[in-house]
């Protein structure tokens, strides 16, 4: 069997891999991960991306970007409507795409391309750099002190929700990272409803930005908790590092992961009435300082050793994986015809 793999990993080299994820940030973070595998493993790596919410090729010089036009208005690159707007990039990206396919396939001769990974919402596919310092973390926060507040890249709440939440956490009293993108907050820019002098009067237990390196947070030894909206990359990055959570979910399959978290694996909370400050306080308190926390904190900690059992060599995400690139080398290239 080792030799039967040796070989399929020399075949490897002088393979090429397509792939195209969609253009939003939880599409687009695991799709470039699985690159970052398949490419350890040998094969060469073709991302193919639309002009809005582009990728950044300086992050990954190893592999090859291909940008191709995706038709959309200035009124219509917003996220505010994601199935309107997945839906209109499945209608203005179809010819580009074909064309693109057909020059690379057309173009790249030294090594074949053996096959296409897309985004599942591609329906047709059938036929800034800089990192935000993390210095409110550093030296002055205790280990699992600090709760951490991300809404993805999509979700929208309002100036009501928005203000309840800012109360809640500041009247935890724990410390806390929130991250507020621009326009998160319908009607606003950034944090324009927030009371005067709300930062000031937090006294340096809070802190607000507009972006956070998000795996980064969540490896730091002071947090102790992630209030997110349960998208499925941050629910796994949360337990990849051993973070409980508290789960606010707003739609899709968020309302599903957070039942697993709470539910099932036990390994977090759930805010299921109105947002609401003193339900949010008492939230941040229990996952924060109070045993419960502790308890999820532990079966946290025992679901990470899992997953990383499951990464490492002869575990099921390893062999699955492996499977996987030896599935690609038995394909036939693709051509154009």
């Amino acid at each position: 069997m080792e030799n039967v793999r040796e070989s399929h990993r020399q075949q490897r080299k002088g393979c090429t891999l397509l792939l195209f994820p969609l253009p939003l940030q939880g599409h687009i973070n695991p799709m470039l991960w699985l690159a970052n595998i398949l490419y350890s493993k040998g094969f060469s790596i073709i991302i193919i991306h639309t002009k809005f919410n582009s990728p950044n090729p300086s992050k990954y010089p190893h592999f090859t970007f291909h940008s191709i036009p995706d038709g959309l208005l200035e009124g219509e690159a917003s996220t505010a409507d994601v199935v309107d707007l997945v839906t209109l990039l499945n209608v203005k990206c179809i010819r580009s795409f074909r064309d693109s396919l057909v020059k690379l396939l057309l173009e790249v001769k030294e090594e074949p391309i053996a096959c296409l990974i897309t985004d599942a919402d591609w329906h047709f596919k059938q036929l800034t750099n800089r990192r935000p310092k993390l210095h409110f973390l550093a030296g002055q926060k205790a280990p699992n002190s600090v709760i951490y507040v991300s809404f993805g890249s999509i979700a929208e709440i309002n100036e009501a929700e928005f203000l309840e939440i800012a109360w809640g956490l500041a009247n935890s009293n724990q410390p806390f990272l929130w991250v507020v993108r621009p326009r998160l907050v319908r009607g606003s820019e950034w944090i324009e409803p927030l009371p005067d002098g709300f930062q000031e009067r937090l006294g340096g237990i809070g802190h607000i930005v507009k972006w956070a390196p998000q795996k980064e947070v969540q490896a730091h030894p002071a947090i102790g908790g992630f209030w997110t909206h349960n998208g499925w990359n941050s629910t796994l990055e949360s337990i990849c590092e051993g973070v409980p959570m508290i789960c606010h979910p707003i739609s899709g399959d968020q309302k599903v992961n957070a039942r697993y978290v709470t539910d099932i694996w036990r390994i977090g909370l759930h805010l299921e009435k109105k947002l609401e400050r003193g339900e949010i306080e008492r939230a941040v308190k229990r996952l924060i300082v109070e045993a419960d926390g502790q308890e999820m904190r532990k079966r946290i900690m025992s679901l990470k050793e899992k997953v990383e059992i499951c990464l490492k060599q002869g575990g099921s995400s390893y062999d699955s994986l492996e499977r996987l690139t030896d599935y690609i080398l038995l394909l036939q290239p693709l051509r154009s015809h």
